[in-house]
């Protein structure tokens, strides 16, 4: 079977069957013939579009005289601490543990409160909460 490759505006090139509902499995193919862009190229494509509109917007507040808006300043600075204060680069690749080791934390203190308040409270309460 044959993939037709689709472009998506900038952001990357997506594979289909043609005539068929797309799966998993022809998504996994596609990517093994290399017609899914990368992560990374993805997001070298959004910052270059970022970098594009910074420069129309240095260029606009240069004609018209104006100060140039703080997001477009934020821009032009570098990025500091891996991402904790804004700059340049906007689009980068980040570790996924942070969020693990945070959900975890979180499913711990719920499972230690749903252990001190019991199991009935604990259920209506979830029962509660998904209703209201």
């Amino acid at each position: 079977m044959r993939y037709q490759m689709i472009s998506v505006g900038e952001i990357g090139v997506h594979c289909v069957q043609p005539k068929r509902r797309r799966d998993w499995t022809s998504v996994a193919m596609c990517a093994a013939d290399g017609g899914i862009s990368s992560g990374q190229e993805k997001i070298n494509k959004l910052n270059a579009q970022v970098k594009r509109k910074l420069n129309q917007a240095v260029e606009q507040a240069k004609k018209d005289g104006t100060p140039l808006d703080v997001v477009y300043a934020i821009t032009m600075k570098p990025m500091e601490m891996g991402g904790l204060w804004a700059g340049g680069p906007i689009y980068v690749r980040r570790p996924v543990w942070p969020s693990f080791v945070i959900g975890a934390a979180g499913m711990f203190c719920a499972a230690v409160g749903a252990y001190d308040v019991g199991f009935f409270p604990t259920l209506l309460c979830i029962v509660v909460m998904l209703l209201w």
